[in-house]
């Protein structure tokens, strides 16, 4: 149990009226050079009412409950696995090589100044056919895109998407401001597709 007694370096506890339980990570643990990792041993039991971290090393969050991203966050790398849906609530979030999020469903960028920066490649993917929307409200931009679901998807970015890996989907609304691209990657949608 995370609380004020047995906080790390840099963390910051508080409690949010309507969110519940918050953390903030301003910068890693010092015993671990940079490198933030909640939630990912077994036995762990990990439930956030809101979400933000800042490192300069990789970032690994596994929550039990659902995930709600709020405020800035930045890492190096990023695997962020959820129990329930990822939600974000005034999301600036940037990751300076690769991201990858799981969860029972996927919506980020819902209102305007929420931004959404991944250098590499983002791997998003929902489970029991869960829906995986990036919304047009905001900001997004990735060196490339990976998918799976049996759902919906829906995805906006703000300059050209490449496709990477294989991606999956029950029907997908892909919108690019650049050019559309997959190179070797393959792409499965079971329903509708544009």
């Amino acid at each position: 149990r995370i609380g004020p007694k047995n906080q790390v370096p840099g963390m910051s506890v508080g409690h949010h009226p309507r969110l519940g339980f918050s953390v903030q990570f301003t910068q890693a643990p010092r015993s671990d050079a940079g490198i933030l990792r909640f939630g990912s041993r077994a036995g762990d039991v990990l439930n956030f009412g809101s979400l933000a971290f800042t490192s300069s090393g990789s970032v690994t969050v596994v929550e039990d409950s659902a995930t709600n991203l709020s405020g800035s966050s930045t890492a190096q790398s990023l695997s962020l696995s959820s129990g329930g849906s990822v939600t974000g609530t005034g999301v600036n979030l940037n990751v300076a090589d690769a991201a990858t999020v799981s969860g029972k469903s996927i919506s980020l960028l819902t209102a305007a100044g929420d931004t959404l920066n991944v250098a590499n490649n983002l791997t998003l993917s929902a489970s029991g056919g869960g829906a995986i929307s990036i919304g047009s409200s905001g900001s997004a931009n990735f060196g490339s895109l990976t998918f799976a679901t049996t759902g919906s998807v829906s995805i906006s970015e703000d300059s050209s998407t490449l496709l990477q890996g294989s991606s999956t989907a029950g029907s997908m609304a892909l919108t690019s401001a650049g050019a559309i691209s997959a190179g070797t990657a393959s792409l499965a949608v079971s329903g509708n597709a544009s």
